[in-house]
């Protein structure tokens, strides 16, 4: 029997895609801005398919160290008025926008940013995708379950292992991720627990069901 046509398998494909970059930030890239004098604030991404978060920046070829919105605020107050200069440090502001602190006193100073870049999309069959081969069977694992999702019964039952290995390849790429609660959730883990609760014995031995 056909569960899926070609069309679906493509959903799934690009599904897999967007997951692995989510998981994994995979898929990097480097925008160059121009400076402005005395402007501090830039955005980092027009395009819907360029840089969607900012991970480094740099000024004239040296880089800057990063500092959070509220560090500054707490540990340098005023520090928006300070006077425009060589810009030491830099500051994310949401997704799609920086700051430079002090803001540059020159214009046409390129600033490079490097950070992700938006998952790739795949709409034809032509289409390249550039990873590695454990990359690609890690997404073919993980469309081989969500395919399965059709067929039910044991099938999909069985397609979860698919699953896991997927997560975890994105746990192996990826240290941050394989150490957070999001990685431990999307294995099941966190379950465990609320599915076998702990039960105090007469003598206060403690056991699981």
């Amino acid at each position: 029997a056909t569960f899926y046509t070609d069309d679906e398998i493509g959903r799934y494909v690009n599904e897999a895609i967007r997951l692995w970059q989510l998981y994994t930030g995979y898929w990097r890239t480097t925008k160059t801005l121009t400076s402005q004098a005395s402007i501090a604030f830039y955005r980092t991404s027009d395009n819907p398919n360029a840089l969607l978060r900012p991970l480094r920046v740099s000024y004239a070829g040296t880089a800057l160290n990063l500092e959070s919105m509220v560090s500054a605020d707490l540990g340098r107050p005023g520090w928006q008025g300070t006077a425009a200069g060589t810009p030491l440090r830099w500051i994310p502001v949401g997704i799609s926008r920086i700051c430079l602190n002090p803001a540059p006193s020159s214009n046409s100073t390129s600033i490079t940013v490097e950070g992700l870049a938006r998952a790739p999309v795949l709409s034809t069959d032509a289409d390249y995708l550039d990873c590695s081969e454990t990359v690609m069977d890690a997404l073919y694992d993980y469309v081989g379950h969500i395919a399965a999702f059709k067929q039910g019964g044991a099938e999909f039952a069985a397609s979860f292992e698919k699953y896991k290995a997927f997560v975890t390849a994105a746990g192996e790429q990826n240290g941050k991720f394989r150490n957070s609660s999001i990685y431990r959730r999307a294995l099941g883990k966190d379950l465990d627990p609320k599915l076998r609760p702990v039960y105090g014995g007469p003598s206060g031995s403690r056991r699981r069901t």
